[in-house]
């Protein structure tokens, strides 16, 4: 009977490193196709211009910002326009505060 509780712990800790190799292994190899992955993606992203004809990286980006509709707005004008409303507003709460605007 001894020998049947010792067999089974032991077959019960193989298992367990069995399948502890396994998962380590499975982790290997999703870090190997991980780095796969991103070296084809650079590899595609690199070709890229030149698999729809153009001859340098910033040709490509132009089409492309011309396709999607011009230049993007600046951060500058849109903190200045954001001022310039937010200033008008203080303006006009100011006013009604005073009762500048009711003569």
């Amino acid at each position: 009977m001894l020998a049947l509780i010792c067999y089974s712990s032991f077959y019960k800790r193989t298992m367990l490193t069995e399948k502890i190799k396994e998962l380590e292994a499975a982790k290997a190899k999703v870090e190997e196709l991980e780095q796969k992955i991103v070296a084809e993606r650079a590899a595609e992203l690199t070709g890229l211009p030149a698999s729809f004809g153009f001859e340098s990286v910033a040709a490509f980006v132009k089409a492309v910002r011309a396709a999607a509709g011009g230049k993007p707005v600046k951060r500058r004008k849109v903190r200045k326009a954001a001022k310039k409303a937010k200033k008008k507003q203080q303006k006009k709460k100011k006013k009604t505060r005073t009762g500048e605007d009711h003569r």
